[in-house]
């Protein structure tokens, strides 16, 4: 299992000659997938986390991520009222290459967003999706599309942290585990996958994480879990079985042990009606 087993999806996802912008309310989730083209989200009010390349980074209510075709990703991000991304998708040829270059190997998470971002961001949906759209409507589009890489890189002591680079081995395994996190995935498996011998494998994974394999997928499991509690009425128990755990009772013992509530708490707090 490899990049090849994530959902990919392809530029012929594209309109208005290579590029697609929409706004989303609600759900603003999105689970593991990567694709050929480029992408800027913006979240707006959300709570969760983006899993960028095996990296955890916080929504934090506002923020920006900017995605290369090489980004393998996932959203989880609870639902609220007020919550919506604006997702703009494009091909680089609209862009200038320069910004591409820089923008790409630049750190990539943005917060505390510029007004400028944010109305540039904006304004860029608002004129996309305009049924009456004007003759120079394309040009106002890549005018404001490379502006706003211009504002990332201008910014760039407001991103929160640069990207780590994972070990390659750590990627793959990364990729593996998210694929599915309910599934039983032992350290023999995962190391003999990554053709590493597990306490090679277990030095690596804790190095370039900082977490163990078990805390890392249980994790993984509790991010699910958190979704599935607060956004259907699966009971516990199902909930439980649905991430990969074979007893409730060891299920919430993790879930508290991550979260420092019962997943009956959590639920009562962030149902979502």
């Amino acid at each position: 299992m490899d990049k090849n087993d994530v959902v990919k999806l392809s530029r012929k996802y594209l309109h208005e000659k290579n590029i697609w912008c929409t706004r989303k309310h609600g759900d603003t989730s999105y689970n593991p997938h990567w694709h050929d083209y480029y992408e800027i989200i913006f979240y707006r009010y959300c709570d969760g986390v983006c899993v960028l390349n095996g990296e955890e980074y916080s929504l934090g209510g506002e923020s920006l991520f900017f995605m290369t075709p090489k980004d393998v990703h996932a959203i989880y991000a609870n639902k609220t009222e007020k919550s919506y991304s604006i997702v703009i998708s494009f091909s680089p040829d609209i862009i200038d290459k320069r910004l591409i270059e820089k923008a790409s190997s630049s750190p990539r998470v943005m917060h505390n967003l510029t007004a400028t971002l944010k109305e540039l961001v904006n304004r860029l949906e608002v004129v996309y999706s305009s049924k009456r759209k004007q003759s120079h409507s394309r040009l106002m589009i890549e005018f404001m599309l490379n502006a706003i890489l211009v504002e990332v890189l201008e910014k760039g002591l407001a991103v929160e942290s640069e990207q780590h680079n994972l070990n390659p081995s750590i990627e793959k395994a990364i990729l593996y585990i998210m694929t599915d996190v309910s599934r039983d995935i032992t350290l023999e498996e995962i190391a003999e996958f990554c053709h590493l011998s597990p306490p090679y494998f277990s030095t690596l994974f804790h190095k370039e994480t900082g977490k163990t394999l078990r805390r890392y997928i249980n994790e993984a499991r509790i991010e699910k879990a958190k979704h599935l509690l607060a956004e259907t009425d699966k009971s516990v128990l199902e909930v439980s079985m649905q991430c990969g755990y074979n007893t409730v009772t060891h299920f919430i013992k993790i879930f508290k042990s991550i979260k420092n509530v019962t997943p009956s708490e959590y639920r009562e707090t962030h149902k979502i009606t």
